[in-house]
């Protein structure tokens, strides 16, 4: 028997207002046996669906209490990025949303991960939450050659694929460290792509492949060929300072939790309070309560930005030249009488001899290195850094300059 799937507006925990809920058509014969068991200890929700009306299970937690990606799609942009805590259903939201756009509109996707090892172990437990969730009933689902299928399941016999269909593709799982290798591979009905813990933990910008950025706005392009699709970075909150933070100059909403960053890229910060309560209440969140993990794992904050490097400008510091690097200025501070140097957002854009880094191209401008009159406070900078005395005013300064000194190395 067939189920075509179609959105009918149910209520769910990753509502997402454009596609809707998806629910398969179902025969009389088939809601007379499943009826009793569906609703079992649960509290129904009518939906209609002509030309039967159909009763469906009604979420145990709120519909609010999972993280959703709704939100931050009706921001209508390209390239977005999710930072939350761990274990919200920053993953799960997205592929849910995901497989329910194909479903609804033949829409397919493209799931990334950095290697390909890390891409072998993933796309084996792709579908296992949403299985053991029960989001897609009359379905089996299976992942097969970086290829994410699905067939429907046989009324009479229950895991078992249905008589006389076959498996159909709806995904494909791609590792960015060879995505230049499939150029020529066309994805023309590929709608959206989930980068999945897209940040590296405890990592500086060199743990990540080089040239990342670029590697990956190239496997972008073989997807997209000039269509719209939408990306979606999803990692846990553990650093700013990282390359796509960098090459966009992304920064954390100040004042909020959502926000455009420029055009056609926005960020959310996930801020569940409900989420965070049940974690904090949790036997486990009781017993890492105070720790740096819990302000990581619970509270949704980036632990390897530390303070250690953060400092203002005092008395003791004296304004000595601007650098430009990524087209913004940034003051350089030399202490009095310490080999210690505070590179700060306070500048005077009118002070002579700025320091700049890049070429007009955008390039790191290396020849600058040996011009005389900027080799003697440059050698300082360098040799500040290699002894850990440059200091930042604020983390946003760190972030940005980051990729300045990976270039000085």
């Amino acid at each position: 028997m067939r189920r075509d799937w179609v959105s009918a507006g149910q209520p769910n925990r990753h509502e997402t207002p454009w596609i809707g809920m998806c629910v398969p058509r179902i025969s009389v014969k088939f809601l007379a046996a499943e009826k009793e068991k569906f609703m079992e200890k649960t509290e129904s929700i009518k939906v209609w669906h002509a030309p039967y009306h159909v009763e469906v299970k009604q979420e145990d937690n709120p519909k609010d209490f999972w993280w959703s990606p709704s939100t931050i799609l009706s921001y209508n942009c390209l390239f977005n990025w999710v930072i939350g805590n761990r274990g919200g259903g920053k993953s799960f939201g997205c592929k849910e949303m995901m497989i329910k756009a194909f479903f609804a509109k033949g829409q397919e996707f493209v799931y990334v991960r950095r290697t390909d090892t890390e891409t072998k172990a993933a796309k084996k437990k792709f579908f296992d939450d949403i299985i053991s969730e029960n989001k897609f009933p009359g379905f089996l689902f299976r992942e097969k050659n970086y290829e994410f299928q699905y067939i429907e399941e046989s009324l009479e016999n229950p895991g078992e694929p249905a008589e006389g269909e076959e498996w159909k593709t709806m995904g494909y799982a791609i590792y960015l460290s060879g995505a230049r290798k499939q150029k020529s591979v066309p994805f023309p009905k590929v709608k959206y792509i989930l980068f999945d813990e897209f940040i590296i933990p405890n990592a500086g910008i060199g743990s990540y492949l080089p040239d990342e950025v670029t590697c990956f706005l190239e496997m972008y392009e073989t997807i997209a060929r000039l269509r719209d699709v939408i990306v979606l970075f999803v990692s846990n909150a553990v650093t700013a300072n990282n390359p796509y933070f960098l090459y966009f100059n992304l920064h954390l909403p100040y004042g909020s939790f959502i926000g455009r960053c420029g055009k056609d890229k926005c960020i959310e910060i996930v801020n569940n309070e409900a989420y965070k309560e049940r974690k904090r209440a949790s036997r486990f969140g009781q017993m890492i309560a105070g720790t740096e993990y819990a302000q990581y794992a619970i509270e949704n904050q980036f632990v390897w930005d530390n303070d250690d490097d953060i400092k203002k400008t005092d008395k003791n510091y004296q304004y000595d030249t601007n650098i430009r690097w990524n087209g913004k200025l940034y003051g350089c501070y030399l202490h009095n009488q310490a080999l210690d140097i505070i590179l700060s957002s306070k500048v005077d854009p009118t002070r002579k001899g700025c320091i700049e880094m890049n070429l007009p191209n955008g390039k790191f401008n290396r020849g600058i290195l040996q011009m005389a009159k900027y080799k003697f406070i440059l050698s300082i900078l360098f040799r500040c850094y290699m002894e850990g005395m440059v200091m930042y005013d604020s983390k946003r300064v760190k972030a940005e300059l980051s990729s300045l000194f990976e270039k000085l190395m």
